[in-house]
């Protein structure tokens, strides 16, 4: 939660892997099937001043508004 707050709006994506808790990163690395893949959250990656372009969040498992 610190590196949210040093980096608000600062154009900085965090990314997480495995992450329980849909609050801490913009992009979540998670494995399936064996298989990495990932979830967007949007309105983290746009408190961080990113924003996730159409073609990537096509790509993710789930996005998060």
């Amino acid at each position: 939660s610190e590196w949210i707050k040093k980096y608000e709006g600062k154009g900085v994506l965090i990314i997480s892997e495995d992450c329980k808790s849909a609050n801490f990163a913009a992009i979540n690395l998670i494995n399936v099937d064996q298989k990495i893949q990932f979830e967007i959250n949007n309105s983290l990656a746009r408190f961080g001043g990113v924003k996730i372009s159409s073609k990537l969040a096509e790509m993710a498992i789930s996005v998060h508004p």
